[in-house]
C-alpha cells in the first residue's frame, strides 16, 4: 500500500519535470532565450570593439604553489621583456 502510493507520487513528479523540461522544452526555451539575446537590439549585443582582460585576472588562486605560478610567471615576464622575444 505505501510503496503503491510512493510509486503513483514518483510517477506524477516524474511526469511534471519531463513535461516542463522535455528535450522539445528545452530546446524550444534555448531557442527563444538565444533569439532574444542575439537580437540587432539587444543590450547583450555589443557593437563596438572592445577589450576585455582575461577572467584570471580578477583573483588569485590560493596556495603556495600558485603563489610559486604567479612569482614565476612575473619573473619569467620581464626577462622575456627585457631581452626581447
Amino acid at each position: 500500500m505505501i510503496h503503491q502510493a510512493l510509486a503513483i507520487r514518483a510517477d506524477l513528479g516524474r511526469e511534471r519535470i519531463l513535461k516542463g523540461h522535455s528535450s522539445d522544452a528545452v530546446r524550444t526555451a534555448l531557442a527563444t532565450a538565444f533569439e532574444q539575446i542575439t537580437a540587432h537590439d539587444s543590450p547583450a549585443v555589443i557593437q563596438r570593439s572592445v577589450r576585455l582582460k582575461h577572467y584570471q585576472a580578477f583573483g588569485n588562486r590560493p596556495g603556495w604553489h600558485w603563489a610559486a605560478y604567479r612569482k614565476t610567471r612575473t619573473v619569467g615576464g620581464k626577462v622575456v621583456a627585457r631581452l626581447g622575444r
